[in-house]
């Protein structure tokens, strides 16, 4: 999740059918192969008296049939075709997944699980949901908006807290979250923090930082916690001091806008949690 990706990336749906489209190929060699093999019968056809007896009423006739029938042969090859995709829909079971974030390249697992039919082997339909900062992950799967989501520490926390929730799969290891700061504020430990203002999610990524700070022994009412915005201009303009921030993301951006920035994550003091978890609820 990056706060200066935006929607940018979100032409990214992936609902790819691999099967229907070989199956269309196919069909449509085979309404090509039929239509050579009259045009090569009509050749042969054409240079035989009785065509060339007929009158040219009667060649127009007989061209006109082996025309409906190339048609009719067309038209039933695409039908074949709907009924196999629509018997194949069927059979699948449909589940959706919501991202924690806009569509970007972090999650490029569940794109190529699409792509290369791994859902539908195992019988499913995924339907994958672009995620925002109004669309959160774990409210998303508590009130039945979906079946499967991505988030982080976050779910063990509400875990804790009574959430019917259940942990699937860790994608990364490490959290990717950073606290991220202009290089010269001179920002490098967790007590530089104090008195300073943080722009924080609590929901992505602020609970890991909020126990990093209290295990370094730096109480949250000696930092002034503010909304995130996801509005980067707010770090390079000094309205606030440090931002949470995604490792494989703002950093990149700030570099590529000129700016020097100082970093820190949760796991260089103690506090190291899974990233992006697939979860879902008991039921």
């Amino acid at each position: 999740m990056g706060s200066g990706t935006g929607p940018g990336l979100s032409s990214w749906r992936l609902r790819i059918r691999l099967n229907v489209e070989i199956m269309t190929a196919a069909g449509w060699l085979v309404v090509c192969g039929v239509a050579g093999v009259l045009m090569c019968v009509s050749r042969v056809f054409v240079q035989q008296p009785v065509w060339r007896s007929m009158t040219a009423t009667g060649q127009r006739t007989i061209g006109a049939r082996a025309g409906i029938w190339i048609v009719l042969i067309a038209l039933a090859v695409l039908a074949g075709q709907a009924a196999w995709a629509g018997d194949t829909s069927a059979r699948l079971g449909r589940v959706t997944l919501t991202l924690k974030w806009y569509h970007q390249f972090q999650f490029a697992g569940y794109y190529a699980a699409d792509i290369k039919g791994f859902y539908r082997e195992a019988g499913l339909d995924v339907g994958i949901i672009e995620g925002s900062p109004e669309k959160l992950p774990i409210e998303s799967v508590l009130n039945g908006k979906t079946d499967f989501a991505v988030s982080d520490a976050d779910v063990l926390m509400r875990y804790l807290e009574g959430a019917p929730l259940v942990a699937l799969a860790a994608v990364f290891q490490h959290s990717p979250y950073i606290l991220m700061s202009m290089k010269d504020r001179n920002i490098r430990f967790p007590s530089d923090l104090a008195d300073k203002t943080l722009m924080m999610a609590n929901d992505q990524g602020g609970f890991q930082f909020k126990v990093m700070l209290l295990y370094e022994g730096i109480p949250n009412d000696k930092i002034h916690l503010v909304p995130h915005s996801w509005n980067l201009n707010d770090l390079i303009t000094g309205k606030v001091d440090a931002v949470s921030a995604y490792a494989t993301s703002e950093p990149f951006i700030m570099k590529r806008m000129g700016y020097e920035i100082s970093a820190m994550t949760a796991a260089e003091y103690g506090i190291d949690y899974y990233g992006d978890v697939l979860f879902t609820d008991r039921q």
